[in-house]
């Protein structure tokens, strides 16, 4: 008998626990591989979108301000869509540290009061 009752016990065969075993072994790797997975999945997505920020920020075109354009680019284009980027995209991080400047910093120095990250212009001023 595979399985039945009998005196109010369930009667299950050693196999037919063998196999229930097995099939809860096969779900619970084959939900562990699904989990694995997906995070693989994020994982790589992340690292795709942090390569085409990267790469955005080395090929589009400065524009006003801090900003990058695709300059009408179709690849840029797509990397900006990709991103969910509008065209031009802020770079606020890019501003030249002087209070008030918009412009975007071109130059990296130290400065008594600790390391500065300021336009051309603010750069020639301090140099001075």
């Amino acid at each position: 008998m595979v399985w039945g009752v009998q005196a109010g016990e369930v009667l299950v065969s050693q196999e037919l626990l063998r196999k229930l075993r097995k099939r809860i072994e096969t779900l619970t790797l084959e939900r562990d591989a699904a989990i694995a997975c997906a995070a693989s999945e994020k994982r790589w997505a992340d690292e795709a979108k942090e390569v085409i920020e990267g790469l955005l920020h080395q090929f589009a075109y400065d524009g006003p301000g801090p900003t990058l354009s695709t300059g009408g680019l179709s690849a840029l284009e797509d990397g900006f869509a990709l991103l969910d980027w509008q065209d031009p995209h802020p770079i606020p991080e890019s501003r030249c540290d002087e209070p008030g400047c918009i412009e975007r910093n071109t130059c990296g120095w130290p400065s008594p009061s600790g390391y500065r990250r300021t336009c051309s212009n603010h750069w020639i001023e301090a140099e001075r």
